[in-house]
């Protein structure tokens, strides 16, 4: 299991001048499709969700990968 990122942090990193809460919809959106596409995982209580079928407050992680031999 590795860290896990609130999404506002990566909103707040690309939008600092701009008002970042208005792009969390985004951010959101973007997560879900590189949850899809296997990058990402979305989880809430440390627990994996679909992003589709998730509301509320979420957390980012990358999927760990095991090294190819």
């Amino acid at each position: 299991q590795g860290a896990s990122i609130c999404p506002s942090e990566p909103a707040r990193a690309i939008y600092a001048t701009a008002d970042w809460r208005e792009k969390m919809g985004l951010i959101r959106d973007v997560a879900s499709e590189m949850v899809i596409a296997g990058e990402l995982e979305m989880t809430q209580k440390g627990h994996v969700v679909d992003p589709q079928n998730s509301k509320g407050p979420i957390r980012l992680r990358l999927v760990s990968r095991s090294p190819s031999a």
